[in-house]
């Protein structure tokens, strides 16, 4: 089975918020974990400010799955 989340992804990349409007307040965590779906969808997990803590929670949802 793949795992469910994949690495901490910077949100801050030119690419991710082209495509996806975000608010002012959610683009001041520049960390986000993304969840990745079939047909190339995604959804936020959760945003971070910290990468450090964005590596942390992939790591206990990779251990806890």
């Amino acid at each position: 089975m793949p795992p469910i989340f994949g690495k901490s992804y910077n949100a801050d990349r030119s690419d991710f918020a082209s495509e996806i409007p975000v608010a002012y307040r959610e683009r001041l965590k520049c960390w986000a974990i993304v969840r990745l779906l079939p047909r190339t969808q995604r959804v936020v997990v959760d945003r971070f400010h910290k990468r450090a803590d964005a590596d942390g929670h992939v790591y206990f949802y990779q251990v806890s799955a």
